[in-house]
C-alpha cells in the first residue's frame, strides 16, 4: 500500500520543484530530456543484458538473473539516491 502512495507523490515532487524553478520552456525541455534518457537507457541496459545472457521469455541462468535484477533495481534506487542529495541540497524554499 506504501507503494501506492509512494509512487505519485515521487512522480509529481519534481514536477513541483521545477515549476517554481523555471517558466513553461523549461518544461518541454523537461518532457525531451526525459524521453531522451529513457531512449538512451534502453540503448545502453538491453545490451549489457544481452551480453550477460539474459533471453527474454526463455529459462535464464542465475547470472542473467543478476544482471536483471541489478539493472531492474539497484541502478535506479542509486540514482534515485543521487536526485534526493540534489534536491536535499537545493536552495529551493529557503529563504
Amino acid at each position: 500500500m506504501t507503494a501506492g502512495v509512494a509512487a505519485p507523490a515521487r512522480r509529481l515532487w519534481p514536477w513541483a520543484l521545477f515549476a517554481a524553478m523555471i517558466a513553461a520552456a523549461g518544461f518541454s525541455l523537461w518532457a525531451f530530456v526525459s524521453k531522451l534518457a529513457l531512449a538512451l537507457s534502453a540503448a545502453t541496459v538491453l545490451p549489457l543484458l544481452q551480453m550477460r545472457g539474459f533471453q527474454p521469455g526463455a529459462v535464464n541462468s542465475a547470472q542473467a538473473l543478476t544482471a536483471l535484477s541489478l539493472t531492474y533495481a539497484a541502478v535506479p534506487c542509486g540514482l534515485k539516491a543521487v536526485a534526493l542529495l540534489v534536491m536535499w541540497r537545493s536552495p529551493i524554499g529557503r529563504d
